[in-house]
């Protein structure tokens, strides 16, 4: 039996992998919507480049410590010069308000299953 606790957490993975529910529509538009199962695999930061989908801990203020899967617009630093990306949601195409720097990916995008998470969350 797989709990639902096996997901949504950044702290557990099987071979590399991790699994989140996605909860909101923000990247509806282009690749998966609330309620499907991401996948995600453990990466070097540094490899990443614009385009590629990210699973991160978010350190903005009004969802820190949040799993959030976005896209990456562009490679930046943040305010103390530490590598990192600016992501975004591809529903409303607006940039996420802060930084994603290295210690906060959790893996690049693999692929998902529709409507797989609504099973394990309900």
């Amino acid at each position: 039996m797989i709990s639902v606790n096996t997901f949504d957490r950044a702290d557990r993975s099987l071979f590399g992998y991790k699994a989140f529910i996605v909860l909101t529509d923000s990247m509806a538009k282009t690749d998966f919507a609330a309620g499907d199962l991401v996948l995600v695999k453990e990466v070097d930061p540094d490899t990443l480049k614009p385009g590629d989908i990210i699973s991160y801990i978010s350190r903005d203020p009004q969802n820190n410590g949040k799993t959030v899967t976005h896209k990456i617009r562009q490679r930046t630093t943040d305010a103390y010069g530490a590598p990192g990306f600016i992501t975004y949601g591809t529903t409303t195409d607006i940039n996420d308000d802060t930084v994603v720097t290295y210690p906060n990916v959790l893996g690049k995008y693999q692929g998902r299953i529709p409507k797989v998470g609504g099973f394990f969350s309900s």
